[in-house]
C-alpha cells in the first residue's frame, strides 16, 4: 500500500509541473523581445508580436519639439525660483531695475524718493517801501517854491526878520519885543514860523529820501507827511505851555518861553533852507557829510536855546526840580528822539 502511495503522488506531481509549464507564471518578469529589424538587420519584416508590458517598470514620456523651439526643463519646477531676463539698461537713461515680485521669499528694499524741503520764511516785520531818488523836474520846482516864497516874505516883512535876528542873538531885545508885540505885531512872526516850519519839514523829507525811506508810494504824499508831522510837534507842543500857563501861575513866563521856541524855530527853519537845497544837487559823496553838519548845527542851536530858556525859569526850576525835569522829557527830548528816529529808520 505504501508503495502504490508513493508512486501516485509521483504521478501527480510530474502532471502538476506540465501543467504549470504550459501557464503563465505570474511571477515572471517578462523579458525585452528584440525586433524582428534588430535580429536581422537585413530583413524588413514587421515584427508580428508586441512585447508584453512590464507592470514594475516606470513610463516616462518623452516629448519631442522641433527645433525652431527651446527647451524649458524648469518650467514644471513648482519649487525653482523664476527670474526674469532683465534687458541692459542704457547707460544714459536712468532706469530703475524692480526687484521680482515672484519671489515670495526674497525680502524687498522700500525706495524713498528724497523729500522736498519746504523752507518756511520767518515772517518779516513790516519796513518802510524803499523809494527812488527824487527826479529833476521835483527838484526843481521845490526849490522855485521855496526860493519865491522866502523872496515875498523878505519882502513883505524885512522889519520883522530884522527884530527875529537880533531878539536871537540879544536876550534883553527878546524880552523887549514880546512886550511890545500884540495881535497885529504878531502876524508877521506866525508867517515866518510857518514857513520855517515847512522847511523843518522838507528838511526831514530830503533827508528820509537820502536813505531810501519812504511811508508812501509818491513823493508828494511823503513830503506832506513830514511837514503835517513837524507841525503837529510844535502846535502839541504850544498847546501843552498854555495848558500849563492856566493851570499854574506861571502865564507870563510860559509866554515869554512860547515867544522864544517861535524865535529860534523861524533862525532853524531859514538856516535849514540853504541845507536842504545843498543835499538835494549835492554829489553822493558829500551827502552824509552836509547832513551830518547840519545835524550838529541843529543841536548847537538848540542848546542854546535851553540855556536861554533857564533864564526864564530859573527862579520856578529851584522850587519845581521834577516837574521841570517831567517837562524836558516829555515836550522837548521826546519829539527830538522822534524825529532823529523817523530820520534815521532803516
Amino acid at each position: 500500500m505504501r508503495k502504490h502511495f508513493f508512486i501516485l503522488l509521483s504521478l501527480l506531481t510530474i502532471t502538476i509541473g506540465l501543467f504549470a509549464q504550459q501557464g503563465n507564471n505570474p511571477f515572471e518578469l517578462p523579458g525585452r523581445v528584440v525586433p524582428a529589424e534588430e535580429a536581422n538587420p537585413g530583413t524588413n519584416d514587421q515584427p508580428t508580436s508586441l512585447p508584453a508590458e512590464n507592470p514594475f517598470e516606470l513610463k516616462t514620456d518623452s516629448v519631442i519639439e522641433s527645433n525652431s523651439e527651446t527647451l524649458n526643463p524648469n518650467a514644471n519646477n513648482p519649487f525653482e525660483v523664476q527670474t526674469e531676463s532683465l534687458s541692459t539698461p542704457d547707460t544714459n537713461s536712468p532706469v530703475k531695475v524692480e526687484a521680482n515680485d515672484q519671489n515670495p521669499f526674497e525680502v524687498k528694499t522700500p525706495t524713498f524718493s528724497s523729500p522736498t524741503k519746504t523752507t518756511v520764511k520767518p515772517a518779516q516785520k513790516s519796513a518802510p517801501t524803499t523809494t527812488e531818488p527824487l527826479s529833476g523836474k521835483f527838484k526843481l520846482w521845490m526849490t522855485i517854491v521855496l526860493v519865491t516864497l522866502l523872496t515875498l516874505l523878505v519882502n513883505l516883512y524885512k522889519s520883522a526878520l530884522g527884530k527875529v535876528y537880533r531878539s536871537f542873538l540879544n536876550d534883553n531885545f527878546l524880552k523887549m519885543v514880546h512886550r511890545d508885540y500884540g495881535t497885529v505885531t504878531m502876524i508877521p512872526y506866525l508867517i515866518f514860523y510857518a514857513f520855517s516850519l515847512i522847511l523843518i519839514g522838507i528838511f526831514l523829507f530830503v533827508v528820509l529820501n537820502h536813505y531810501q525811506i519812504s511811508f508812501f508810494s509818491s513823493p508828494t504824499i511823503d513830503l506832506l507827511a513830514c511837514v503835517g508831522a513837524i507841525f503837529a510837534i510844535f502846535i502839541v507842543k504850544h498847546l501843552v505851555l498854555q495848558i500849563l500857563g492856566a493851570i499854574f501861575p506861571i502865564s507870563k513866563a510860559i509866554e515869554q518861553y512860547s515867544f522864544t521856541i517861535i524865535i529860534f524855530g523861524i533862525i532853524i527853519g531859514l538856516l535849514l533852507l540853504p541845507a536842504s537845497l545843498l543835499i538835494i544837487y549835492a554829489p553822493p559823496n558829500l551827502t552824509n557829510t552836509l547832513i551830518y553838519g547840519t545835524f550838529i548845527l541843529i543841536g548847537l542851536v538848540y542848546l542854546y536855546r535851553i540855556l536861554r530858556s533857564l533864564f526864564i525859569g530859573v527862579k520856578y526850576i529851584s522850587l519845581h526840580k521834577f516837574h521841570f525835569f517831567v517837562y524836558l522829557c516829555t515836550i522837548e527830548i521826546a519829539p527830538l528822539l522822534v524825529l532823529i528816529k523817523m530820520a534815521t529808520a532803516t
